[in-house]
């Protein structure tokens, strides 16, 4: 009976013993500690192909050698002007506390103009204007406009783009999380842009595509 009873006790010990936490630097520390064994193993071939390439992949899955945030924002505020201020270039955005900032493109029309040859443009709008004369003589001031035929419009899209300033250093890294919500049949592209000016000429793009042409 009095065995049980330190097993209980033994079994009830180890369920209430919980690890000390680690800090990130204790892991860098670590991690750094193992890219050196990493190194030094791959130089001196002391380890074969399959335990070389799992000790490279473990130290890549946790090697974050980066220590200052710059800029940090998972609009769980609710709004993308509190913490971290972003400007609207274009488009809508706006913030769901569950799935955070959102944004929706839509396709506007413009009427297309039908490209006509130079030199048969003075002679259409004469002979136009010649049939506009008959035509509101004949039939007085309704409309001669359903003799005329309308070129539909056509969709274009202007990609929806929020930004937002801080400087960085010349070495950096980002995390970023995202989704995408297609309707059925349509596709579309995310652009993630640093830039060093306005114009964007110099900086570093990923660009995502998706729905059915990705």
């Amino acid at each position: 009976m009095n065995h049980y009873r330190k097993l209980l006790g033994l079994l009830l010990s180890l369920s209430l013993i919980s690890p000390l936490p680690v800090s990130a630097d204790e892991v860098q520390t670590l991690v750094n500690e193992l890219q050196q064994l990493a190194e030094k193993s791959r130089q001196e071939r002391a380890a074969d192909r399959w335990l070389q390439n799992a000790l490279e992949d473990l130290v890549d899955k946790y090697n974050f050698p980066w220590k200052n945030s710059l800029l940090q924002d998972d609009f769980s505020d609710g709004d993308y002007q509190h913490a971290v201020t972003w400007s609207v270039g274009s488009g809508e955005f706006w913030v769901d506390r569950r799935l955070g900032l959102r944004s929706r493109v839509e396709p506007t029309y413009q009427p297309v103009e039908p490209q006509e040859e130079p030199g048969r443009s003075l002679e259409k709008d004469l002979t136009k204007a010649l049939v506009g004369a008959l035509l509101k003589e004949t039939l007085g001031d309704k409309s001669s406009s359903r003799s005329e035929s309308r070129t539909p419009p056509s969709p274009t899209t202007t990609p929806a783009s929020i930004r937002t300033q801080v400087s960085i250093p010349t070495t950096f890294a980002i995390e970023s999380m995202f989704g995408q919500n297609n309707r059925p049949g349509e596709s579309g592209q995310f652009e993630w842009v640093v830039m060093q000016e306005d114009e964007g000429t110099y900086g570093y793009k990923v660009v995502v595509t998706t729905g059915e042409t990705a």
